[in-house]
């Protein structure tokens, strides 16, 4: 498998051809005079201390932090798959080219992909960054199939886990470095609710453990299904009934500051 990272992704979406393309799907009419007033005569400037550059019209790009901005820029991109011979998923900027590797010919089908990406993004305007691309083998077997693969030129670097839409993939399937992750990160959220929120009344305690705490455990729930005692037993206790913040809300400021 290998994850792709797209650099400055939304930022580098020519519109007028990204226009041409949602004409070309089908989108015409007042729908697509929406889309280009959407799109165009947007300006920009940066603001620093109270000072203001001059304002710069901005050429290219997707708004990223909009509704429609993903669903524009995975439409830009949508035939990225086109002449590959592996497969491929595509989530707005987020994109895994993968193959099951069972001959050097499929490790040489793979590293064909590969280039005929490298091809694709001198064509539609988009740039891989590939220090930030990685190579993840799912694999159980003693003897792998083992090569490096290029993009660019630039050797891929393997990992043992990495990051794809929020989740932790490791070679073995297994969850155990996703786990440990959300739960570091949901606990550094309880500690610093504990800390700021010592004085606070017991309802305020719940609306934020249950707003910006508890969330972060919603992250793909289905990966939160352990194997073993250990990590069922961190997932239970951010997950435990009554929630962990209800718990502390009854301790005294003299009192937190001993815990």
């Amino acid at each position: 498998m290998v994850i792709l990272d797209f650099s400055k992704a939304f930022d580098r979406v020519p519109y007028q051809r990204l226009l041409k393309k949602v004409h070309h799907y089908g989108v015409r009419g007042q729908t697509h005079k929406w889309i280009t007033s959407f799109l165009q005569d947007r300006t920009q400037k940066v603001i620093v201390e109270g000072k203001s550059s001059e304002v710069a019209p901005v050429v290219s790009g997707v708004p990223k932090c909009s509704v429609l901005g993903p669903l524009l820029f995975l439409l830009f991109i949508n035939d990225l798959p086109e002449g590959l011979h592996s497969s491929t998923r595509l989530f707005a900027d987020d994109c895994i080219l993968y193959r099951q590797i069972k001959s050097a010919h499929d490790q040489s089908l793979l590293q064909e992909d590969l280039h005929t990406l490298a091809q694709w993004e001198a064509t539609r305007g988009m740039d891989f960054h590939p220090q930030k691309c990685s190579v993840l083998r799912v694999t159980r077997s003693r003897s792998p199939f083992l090569t490096d693969y290029t993009l660019k030129r630039t050797k891929l670097c393997t990992e043992q886990s990495s990051k794809y839409l929020s989740v932790d993939l490791q070679t073995d399937l297994s969850w155990k470095t996703h786990i440990d992750r959300v739960t570091k990160k949901a606990n550094n959220m309880l500690g610093f609710l504990r800390h700021n929120l010592r004085n606070t009344k017991e309802d305020t305690k719940t609306k934020a453990y249950f707003s910006l705490s508890a969330p972060i455990l919603n992250i793909a729930p289905q990966c939160g299904i352990p194997t073993t005692n250990t990590r069922l037993t961190k997932l239970r206790w951010f997950k435990g009934e009554p929630p962990v913040l209800l718990q502390i809300a009854t301790i005294t400021p003299a009192a937190s500051r001993t815990c």
